[in-house]
């Protein structure tokens, strides 16, 4: 909480003063796709510290908007990352696994991370420039995006079997729409909607067989 929150408001009100005097500034902070969706995976801290974050980002862009027009605040949602930090959250650290505990570890890493440290620092910065104060990257944290649009949080939060049953389906879409990403060249939305089409072609042509 410290870190992931508490040192972005702290850093915050120590150079907001100077970065008002700029002719133009930007505070970028990095919340993530679980500050947009919970997921009641054992992370409440992590939860709570990211969304936090985006409601501070998001309150604090408002009030710069109307005070100080000159600096711009972004709130970023990135989905899993390719990072060391991951890989060892996750337990994922396959130096002390045997060879097919290796195997499996590899796998779900594969499996869970989408995105590269460098497509996520090239996308802040790109969208930075061009004044998006809110960021979403990689497909899995599109759809925790547009989940956590469309379904009512009242639905969602009052059925844990709906948390349960997204997640999983999370990484699997976001794992074969970050191939069509790689072999088109697309991007993260357009990814989604070409896989989601794949899907409902296949369900399509499996029923009109049954």
């Amino acid at each position: 909480m410290d870190i992931n929150l508490s040192a972005a408001i702290n850093l915050t009100r120590v150079f907001l003063p100077t970065l008002r005097q700029e002719t133009k500034a930007h505070i970028v902070n990095i919340s993530s796709m679980y500050g947009l969706l919970p997921t009641g995976n054992g992370s409440v801290a992590y939860h709570t510290s990211k969304f936090g974050l985006a409601g501070f980002t998001q309150s604090l862009s408002l009030e710069c908007q109307a005070l100080c027009p000159n600096v711009v605040c972004h709130t970023v949602h990135p989905g899993f990352v390719k990072t060391s930090l991951l890989k060892n959250g996750l337990k994922l650290d396959t130096t002390t696994l045997s060879s097919g505990e290796k195997r499996n570890a590899e796998k779900a890493w594969d499996i869970i991370t989408v995105t590269e440290s460098e497509e996520v620092a090239k996308s802040v910065l790109s969208q930075m420039l061009a004044e998006e104060r809110f960021i979403v990257i990689g497909p899995d944290a599109y759809l925790n995006y547009w989940i956590s649009t469309y379904i009512p949080r009242g639905v969602y939060l009052n059925n844990v079997w709906i948390s349960n049953i997204l997640l999983p389906w999370v990484h699997f879409n976001s794992f074969f729409a970050s191939k069509i990403k790689n072999v088109l060249g697309v991007g993260d939305k357009t990814s989604i909607a070409l896989f989601a089409l794949s899907q409902y072609f296949l369900i399509s042509k499996v029923r009109s067989l049954l």
